[in-house]
């Protein structure tokens, strides 16, 4: 995010662990500003389902610009923060949720996508139906709960232990079955 190129290198280049790298020569493709975007909160009955959802973005070839997961824990932490579900807090301690995002260049091209993906996540276990915003006062909400989750459960974790961010990869075809292990 942002409009001078240096700043946005250096963002990529220097984060919260330190400094990743160093560039002598580089060749940037960049991706384009769309004009138009939505986001949706879709909150799953399990993880399993969450997993799933997440391999048929890649099976389908599902125009997702941004998809984050959030599970139980982190949901209950942020319940009450503005944005969130009337509810979250009393459903099952299975349920996780993935905050997406999708970006075209048209409407009509934006519409057409949400509902490829609707499409293709109708048969999962979700506990709320799925219901895309392009209002930016609502996704505003989302995205800074999704920003803030980070500290939000490290203020809430247990006295003398310490908050880890540790980013992981699984092949795509063992992704449910990771997510549930890495879970236990």
């Amino acid at each position: 995010d942002g409009d001078d190129v240096f700043n946005i290198i250096k963002k990529l280049i220097i984060g919260s662990e330190g400094t990743l790298g160093f560039l002598s020569n580089i060749t940037q493709r960049t991706i384009p500003l769309y004009s138009h975007s939505a986001s949706a909160l879709l909150i799953f009955d399990n993880l399993n389902a969450t997993g799933l959802a997440i391999q048929r973005f890649k099976q389908f070839d599902l125009p997702v610009a941004a998809a984050e997961l959030i599970d139980n824990n982190a949901l209950q932490i942020v319940a009450d923060m503005p944005g969130m579900p009337v509810g979250i807090a009393a459903m099952p301690v299975t349920t996780t949720a993935l905050l997406l995002r999708i970006d075209s260049i048209n409407l009509a091209s934006l519409n057409k996508a949400i509902d490829s993906v609707k499409s293709a996540l109708a048969d999962l276990a979700l506990q709320t139906p799925i219901e895309f915003s392009s209002d930016p006062n609502t996704t505003a909400k989302w995205w800074k709960i999704r920003k803030s989750l980070f500290p939000a459960v490290g203020a809430k974790r247990a006295p003398n232990t310490t908050a880890l961010i540790e980013d992981v990869c699984y092949p795509m075809a063992v992704l449910p079955q990771a997510l549930r292990d890495l879970r236990e």
